[in-house]
């Protein structure tokens, strides 16, 4: 069974960052300042979730609980690069590339695909927080066209 005491700090950071970057390249996907307070509380509340859930693997566990640490979470944020989206979303995208080789690297194939689901259905959490295309609650659709291609692109550097 994979630890935390399996990873150095620079591998345990790639994993801590990767939540952050997938809700950041859903929300970076449809921006609006609405929707992205709703994604980021969907992805929060998504962590803390399998922070409550005793049915994880070890690995995920760890993981989960960091984020309630108030210092560990403030670790794990990023500091985007620039200004321009498209910058950020390759950076966020380098990121969630970065945390699925490590995770390839140190976890069994299982703990692999676990924590490579939830990291994924934290994309799925955020895509699905708010209608987009709305105006003032009427219309809209729950993930629309650029959010799907977000959670493809999530997929493919996840090697999923």
């Amino acid at each position: 069974m994979t630890t935390k005491a399996d990873f150095s700090a620079e591998q345990w950071q790639a994993l801590m960052q990767a939540p952050m970057a997938v809700g950041t390249l859903v929300t970076l996907s449809s921006p609006a300042i609405g929707d992205a307070l709703k994604e980021s509380v969907a992805v929060a509340q998504a962590i803390a979730k399998a922070a409550q859930s005793s049915g994880n693997s070890e690995l995920m566990n760890a993981m989960a609980s960091e984020f309630t640490n108030r210092a560990s979470a403030k670790e794990a944020q990023i500091k985007p690069e620039g200004r321009d989206p498209e910058a950020i979303k390759s950076q966020m995208l380098g990121i969630v590339r970065n945390a699925a080789e490590v995770i390839d690297s140190k976890a069994s194939p299982e703990e692999a695909a676990e924590l490579k689901q939830w990291l994924y259905g934290l994309g799925e959490a955020a895509a699905n927080a708010a209608k987009e295309g709305d105006f003032l609650g009427i219309g809209g659709q729950k993930v629309n066209a650029d959010e799907e291609a977000a959670l493809a692109e999530i997929k493919q550097a996840l090697g999923m």
